[in-house]
């Protein structure tokens, strides 16, 4: 499975992951990457801030319990006061939130690190291809039929002619 849910702006999106992360035309993806990299990074600076925000919340809710169950009996063990706050529904439903936002903070962060890395890949993909279309060795062409080299080689010829050959033996 390479689905994923997360919150964006209040409402679950299914996001597939293999979908959006496969590369098929590197040429076009590289210059929308980087948009998408932006785009998801505020995703992830928005459900951090949410995540911190929740926290938030929950420590505030935590020490208005705490401080009312002191003015209600200043001698409550600590255990005591973990165990009151910690059974009513509040807690549960304010320490779900918390984990809830980590977790869509963490899965914008992998999303937007995913998309760092089909940048980096892109980038490679396209300097190679570059590479390849720019530095390919040329293919030999016929000399056959130009002029220039067949006046060359009929210089080499005469040339060769001329020149005696004092390596032979007789």
């Amino acid at each position: 499975m390479t689905a994923v849910t997360i919150n964006i702006d209040g409402e679950d999106q299914e996001i597939d992951i293999a979908e959006i992360l496969t590369i098929k035309n590197p040429e076009a993806e590289r210059d929308e990457v980087t948009a998408l990299m932006a785009w998801w990074g505020s995703v992830w600076a928005s459900a951090a801030q949410d995540a911190t925000l929740s926290d938030v919340g929950y420590r505030h809710w935590k020490g208005i319990s705490i401080k009312n169950l002191l003015e209600a009996d200043p001698k409550t063990a600590e255990w005591k006061m973990a165990a009151m706050i910690e059974s009513t529904p509040e807690w549960k439903q304010l320490k779900m939130a918390c984990a809830a936002a980590e977790r869509n903070a963490g899965v914008a962060k992998a999303i937007f690190e995913a998309y760092a890395r089909k940048a980096d890949l892109l980038a490679r993909l396209v300097r190679r291809d570059d590479n390849e279309r720019y530095h390919a060795p040329e293919t030999a062409r016929d000399t056959s039929e130009d002029p220039r080299v067949q006046k060359m080689a009929a210089m080499n010829n005469a040339k060769a002619k001329k020149t005696p050959n004092h390596n032979t033996r007789k």
